[in-house]
């Protein structure tokens, strides 16, 4: 069970938080400057941030967290039915290379 006092966790949210913002930055440049035939070594940081963004999505699974009453909340099932009623599927549907899978 991660703890949302651990070091990890400070670590990976702050981690998480850097590949949001490379995605940000990088997304719109792709758009606008680069061609339809894009080569694995430039697609090669997009696959990277998709599979830390499935990381992530198992992470979080494995995180306690605080309810709405302060409570810690390190029940592995309930933290497991709290993620799949919120942000689950966003977080997995955003993480599949849709653009890839078209391609092919």
């Amino acid at each position: 069970m991660i703890y949302p006092e651990s070091k990890f966790k400070a670590f990976w949210d702050l981690f998480i938080t850097f590949v949001l913002l490379f995605t940000s930055f990088k997304t719109p440049y792709d758009i606008a400057f680069t061609g339809v035939d894009i080569d694995l070594s430039d697609r090669l940081p997009d696959y990277l941030v998709d599979g830390f963004f499935i990381v992530d999505v198992f992470v979080i699974m494995n995180s306690a967290f605080y309810n709405d009453e302060v409570y810690l909340i390190d029940d592995r099932k309930i933290i497991i039915i709290e993620y799949l009623k919120t942000w689950f599927f966003i977080d997995v549907f955003s993480s599949i290379p849709i653009d890839d899978i078209f391609a092919s």
